[in-house]
């Protein structure tokens, strides 16, 4: 059996400093301890205090360490070094000098992180074991503009593990864990099933998680120095009006738990009632407008006085509920077998194309806002894969629905609404150059609003001939290139190794019909948002 810590010292220290161990305190990783340490706070799944306690420990005696709990301070040093490349860069170099942000000492961390992990035999769970792996694919996933199948599996991981040893029941039945252990596993529990959630809709699979076989309550509204691991019974919990740390994990938990319904909803094989449909709906606007007043988006401009972190958070849970109503409704964007009640689903169309003009709107301030003057800046590492998937849903939701519907909408409504989706292909452009999935998306969006471009001047040329001596022309004659016999608009992220970065890209983004064989049909995106 492979040791649970390393030994002897001297080679712990030379492993943690990388360095031919010349140095005999904690300031040969001061340069990268600080951003590591905000990094454990925003995740909200370990405890500051207790984590400089054990980093402390470390150097006075080294031994004593779980070689698990090393693997964290690694992933830690590993996240750290490419956030300052992120922090002290401008958006666009950032994005045209990646190769920053896996610099080789970034690279070092994270090899020693593994390391860690493989000599702490984490298959086997133990002290520490999931909390290195959420760091680990904290430090994988955080940066990645595109999606990655790796990070999935990483998880995947990590949540059977995590079952493995309990963490999906509550500490109170587990009479053995202290009141600091069995707060910590709720903390951990709470982030795994927001992880979970998030990954699942990006790559278009089920959850892991499956709510039925977990009774884990969530984490109290505690501040960081209410209990530490000497506590041998919990204090009251803080109310939900006051803020600290763990608020933002709470409410975003529920949200999270809500969307985590409308997931299972989605992707049953049978077809739900509508009333469920109407139910979750309900649901999903209570709990959001039940969040804690300071977490509730007004628009930018009423958040002047509130914190860069503050204002993330507010987008990130407006953003999910925007998600969870566009998951919910899109389904029912299209009238086709819908003759029998054509009013009936009336409801769920608006509140689609409602929800994806939000997010639209919500990718043009995020985009404008990461820039060096913008009030988003400092958290610009923040909108990654995962909120670029998002982004690109609610544009995919509107062009979806303009396939459908663009007839009935008034002339300058629909002028409005291809403004905002010309924007967003704008956008999409700029991000290219590094990022496969923007490509797509630009060029995506492209397709779709040329045959929209094509239409409005096949339309002109019928109205002219129609009312003009004017030889008739066939190639001015309308057509109906929006209907799902003809093509159909797929998500263009891919879920498999992806290529390297280029604004070109050989898979088709478009499904076409082939010989009179439809490829795919537009009902497959709802398995892959």
């Amino acid at each position: 059996m492979l040791p649970q810590t390393w030994a002897p010292e001297t080679s712990q220290r030379k492993a943690i400093r990388g360095s031919s161990g010349n140095s005999s305190s904690p300031a040969a990783t001061e340069n990268v301890r600080s951003p590591g340490i905000f990094l454990l706070q925003l995740s909200r799944f370990s405890c500051s205090k207790e984590f400089l306690v054990m980093y402390k420990r470390l150097w006075n005696d080294p031994s004593s360490v779980p070689i698990t709990w090393i693997s964290i301070l690694f992933s830690v040093f590993c996240v750290a070094t490419r956030l300052q490349n992120a922090l002290e860069s401008h958006r666009d170099q950032f994005l045209k000098e990646k190769g920053k942000i896996s610099s080789e000492a970034s690279s070092n961390y994270r090899e020693k992180a593994v390391q860690a992990l493989m000599l702490g035999q984490y298959t086997k769970g133990g002290p520490y074991v999931i909390e290195a792996l959420l760091v680990y694919f904290t430090a994988e996933h955080l940066t990645s503009i595109d999606a990655q199948i790796e990070s999935w599996l990483i998880l995947s991981v990590t949540v059977n593990i995590a079952m493995r040893q309990g963490y999906h029941r509550d500490p109170r039945h587990f009479p053995q864990l202290s009141a600091y252990e069995g707060e910590m596993r709720r903390r951990v529990w709470a982030t795994l099933y927001q992880i979970d959630l998030s990954i699942s809709v990006q790559l278009g699979l089920p959850k892991l998680i499956r709510d039925n076989v977990s009774d884990t309550q969530l984490p109290g509204n505690y501040a960081e120095n209410d209990f530490d691991s000497s506590t041998t019974q919990l204090p009251v919990p803080r109310p939900e009006t006051e803020l600290t740390p763990l608020l933002y994990t709470i409410s975003k938990t529920r949200l999270v738990r809500v969307i985590g319904m409308v997931m299972e909803h989605v992707t049953e094989v049978r077809t739900p009632s509508y009333e469920d449909v109407l139910r979750i709906d309900a649901m999903l606007d209570e709990v959001y407008t039940n969040i804690p007043e300071v977490f509730l988006w007004e628009g930018l401009s009423e958040s002047i006085l509130s914190n860069t972190s503050i204002i993330s958070q507010k987008f990130f849970l407006h953003t999910i509920h925007q998600k969870g109503k566009l998951l919910l409704h899109r389904k029912y964007i299209p009238s086709q077998g819908q003759q029998e009640e054509p009013e009936k689903y009336e409801y769920s169309r608006r509140m689609a194309l409602e929800a994806g003009l939000a997010i639209l709107r919500l990718h043009h301030l995020v985009v404008e806002e990461s820039k060096p003057s913008g009030q988003l800046h400092s958290f610009q590492f923040m909108f990654n894969s995962l909120v670029s998937h998002d982004l690109y849903a609610g544009a995919l939701a509107v062009c979806f629905y303009l396939q459908h519907h663009r007839n009935n909408m008034e002339p300058a409504k629909l002028e409005e609404v291809k403004s905002l989706i010309r924007k967003s292909q704008g956008l999409w452009i700029e991000a290219s150059s590094t990022s496969v999935e923007a490509a797509k998306a630009a060029e995506a969006l492209r397709v779709f609003l040329n045959r929209l471009d094509e239409e409005t001047l096949a339309k002109l040329g019928a109205e002219y001939a129609s009312s003009s001596s004017a030889p008739f022309s066939p190639e001015l004659m309308p057509c109906d290139v929006f209907q799902d016999s003809f093509w159909d608009i797929r998500l263009p992220f891919t879920y498999f190794p992806m290529d390297p970065p280029g604004p070109r890209t050989e898979e088709p983004v478009l499904m076409m019909i082939d010989g009179g064989q439809e490829v795919g049909t537009s009902e497959s995106w709802v398995a892959s948002v």
